[in-house]
């Protein structure tokens, strides 16, 4: 499994679990349902700048979390793969 996918699949529980939709996320972040939508069924790999959005969300906000995080977004930029 991708890592992108893993960080996915960690969001998506956590809606799951918070009994959140897409249409609630898209309304934190700030942009469409379509997008999220399209975040989450794995079209392309989130920017850092994404997954903090995320990780505030969720709050996720111990360090040690967020440097997983960020070591996540460099695995990912460095396989060069499309970044949303």
């Amino acid at each position: 499994m991708k890592t992108n996918d893993i960080v996915i699949n960690k969001i998506i529980d956590w809606l799951e679990t918070e009994d959140k939709s897409y249409e609630w996320l898209a309304e934190q972040l700030g942009v469409s349902k379509a997008l999220v939508g399209f975040m989450l069924k794995g079209d392309c790999t989130l920017k850092s700048e994404r997954i903090e959005q995320f990780a505030r969300i969720m709050r996720i906000t111990t360090k040690e979390n967020f440097l997983k995080l960020l070591k996540i977004v460099c695995y990912m930029t460095l396989k060069k793969q499309v970044i949303c």
